[in-house]
């Protein structure tokens, strides 16, 4: 029988590559959980749902206990860095609204909390369940704030808090919850885009030890070293090309 896999953000770019990747180990009985429902097609359900909708969680809860009766495998990696339409994004963190500090952290942080809450019961009757959290390198260390001279980025500050919680609340899980789980975090490091102006990924790589940016596969070594791990938990995986070793 194919193990259950819920990936919450699964339509996004972390979220899509990671769920091709699994699909195509046939293993796994993949649902996503998204505001949107994603283009590709290698997944085998999808439920609609705005994870800042906070009234909807406990329907949320219905519809999956109607629907499945354990799962596996839950992978959080639904995430908001920020965007131009938000107040304060482009300016420093003295002009950033409450509502969009809020925003960023319901979406990297609250939500984790709440969908761990209504799945917990589904993820208990698993004989061996998983959850990784995905977070971020600025989780754990302060940004270089020179690689972000004269881009529209300038305030990561609602971002990394968010994600530095992402950290402890694994770790707090991996201690309160049963023995059998396995509880882990997957921070990453400046993921490479096509859209990026050349000269930001050159001062950003210039930190690491790799000297480039992340892509989306080197991803996948870690998922795999987490989903077949029955002993490791409570930890918080880095894969930032060598970035946060200074």
């Amino acid at each position: 029988m194919k193990k259950k896999v819920f990936i919450v953000g699964g339509s996004g770019k972390i979220g899509n590559y990671i769920t091709n990747y699994l699909a195509k180990k046939n293993e796994f009985e993949i649902i996503i959980v998204d505001k949107n429902k994603p283009k590709f097609k290698n997944f085998n359900s999808f439920i609609k749902f705005d994870l800042l909708n906070f009234k909807s969680y406990e329907k949320l809860k219905s519809e999956i206990l109607k629907n499945y009766k354990t799962i596996d495998i839950l992978i959080n990696c639904a995430a908001m860095v920020g965007t131009n339409k938000d107040k304060g994004w482009k300016k420093g963190f003295q002009f950033q609204s409450v509502q969009s500090w809020q925003k960023c952290l319901d979406t990297n942080l609250t939500s984790i909390f709440l969908i761990i809450r209504i799945l917990l019961s589904l993820l208990k009757k698993s004989k061996s369940p998983k959850i990784i959290n995905i977070s971020s390198i600025y989780g754990f260390t302060a940004p270089r704030f020179d690689i972000y001279k004269n881009t529209n980025i300038k305030n990561q500050l609602a971002y990394s808090v968010s994600k530095a919680g992402v950290i402890q609340l694994t770790k707090w899980f991996s201690s309160y919850l049963d023995k059998k789980f396995s509880i882990n975090t997957i921070s990453l490091g400046g993921l490479s885009d096509e859209y990026m102006k050349k000269k930001f990924k050159k001062n950003y790589s210039k930190y690491t030890l790799k000297k480039r940016m992340l892509n989306l596969e080197d991803i996948i070594p870690a998922i795999d070293y987490l989903i077949s791990s029955e002993y490791i938990t409570g930890q918080n995986i880095v894969v930032d090309g060598g970035w946060s070793v200074y």
